[in-house]
């Protein structure tokens, strides 16, 4: 009897630590990031103390959150659950040996005779026992209706927890199409900014290459027309020379034997006077190759040196060549007059007998 009575007072007890521990359950989310106790001082002290808030605030878009407060609600669910079938469990055990002490009072009833006073003290206790049974009965119904409760909310919070986290993937998956969606458009508009930005570079490079290349097409164009002009009064001057020469030259050139030897002698001395001309030319372009190596020497020397300087030999040099080169050309003008003088005195004689003989 004394047994029956103190599990009684154990499962009321249980029955208020239950209640507590429902009250009481722990948190399943973590406050720690990485998982890891140093990275987690790194970060915090990197971001100002604000790396949780945007942590806090990423997991509110994916849905983070919500999963959590459903695995939350399932863990509190299973815990209950537990908990009322823990004590109905109990409650069961502890009607199993109520049963077995009725059974044994019975025995001992049939055995005592009615008028003892232990059968009184027999029957008492009986009844004592049979109501303790019935309160345990009402308990043991309440428990199984607090079971089948619990049991349906840990049901529906474990739905609840997978259609959050499904709603989650969903929405991760639509927030990863849309974040490569941006970062693609952003790509392309950096890109297209970069080649407008190059071709701008590139059509300034253009237009300044057009310009120069205007102006000195407009200058070959200069000199293309002053090179014809010049081209057409000299074809025209010879034209005009020739017409006055040739007229009537074929028909009196039989009758004028020494008009063919003052031809010849004009060739003749035409023919000297170039080759003079030309050996004069040749003495004065090598004279002039010699001054350009000496001038190119001296550039090279003060390109190094930043320092001209001449000596006595290479400057009496110089002042010779230059006296040459002038001489040269003063004779070279001379021969050229003398032989442009010459051959308008010998072709005088002749176009006088051409023109008197033709009048």
């Amino acid at each position: 009897k004394m047994s029956i009575l103190r599990k009684l007072q154990f499962i009321s007890r249980l029955s208020q630590i239950s209640s507590c521990k429902v009250a009481h359950i722990p948190q399943c989310c973590s406050s720690s990031i990485t998982g890891h106790e140093k990275a987690d001082k790194a970060l915090e002290t990197v971001t100002g103390g604000r790396i949780f808030s945007w942590l806090q605030v990423y997991e509110d878009v994916v849905g983070l959150t919500e999963v959590r407060e459903a695995q939350e609600k399932v863990i509190k669910a299973e815990h209950q659950f537990l908990d009322v079938q823990e004590i109905r469990r109990e409650k069961q055990k502890l009607m199993t040996e109520i049963h077995a002490e009725l059974k044994n009072i019975a025995s001992e009833l049939d055995k005592v005779q009615r008028g003892d006073d232990r059968y009184l003290k027999l029957l008492t206790e009986e009844h004592t026992i049979i109501k303790k049974e019935n309160e345990l009965k009402e308990d043991i119904k309440v428990y199984e209706k607090q079971e089948l409760h619990s049991f349906t909310a840990l049901s529906n919070a474990v739905r609840e927890s997978h259609e959050k986290e499904r709603s989650r993937t969903e929405r991760t998956k639509y927030w990863s199409v849309i974040g490569s969606i941006i970062g693609a458009a952003i790509g392309i508009t950096g890109t297209s900014i970069n080649n407008y930005l190059r071709m701008r570079e590139l059509r300034g490079m253009i237009k300044e290459s057009t310009a120069g290349g205007v102006d000195l097409k407009n200058i070959v164009a200069q000199l293309s027309d002053t090179m014809k002009n010049q081209h057409h009064q000299i074809t025209g001057f010879v034209g005009d020379l020739k017409s006055l020469l040739l007229t009537d030259l074929s028909a009196k050139i039989e009758d004028l034997p020494q008009i063919d030897t003052a031809e010849q002698t004009i060739k003749i001395d035409t023919k000297k006077l170039l080759d003079t001309v030309g050996r004069n030319n040749e003495e004065i372009a090598n004279e002039m190759k010699d001054i350009k190596k000496l001038v190119a020497m001296h550039s090279a020397e003060q390109s190094e040196n930043n320092v001209i300087y001449i000596g006595p030999e290479v400057e009496g040099l110089l002042k010779n060549t230059e006296s040459n080169l002038e001489w040269k050309m003063k004779m070279n003008s001379l021969w050229t007059a003398t032989f442009l003088y010459g051959a308008f005195a010998l072709t005088l004689p002749v176009l006088y007998q051409i023109f008197k003989g033709g009048s």
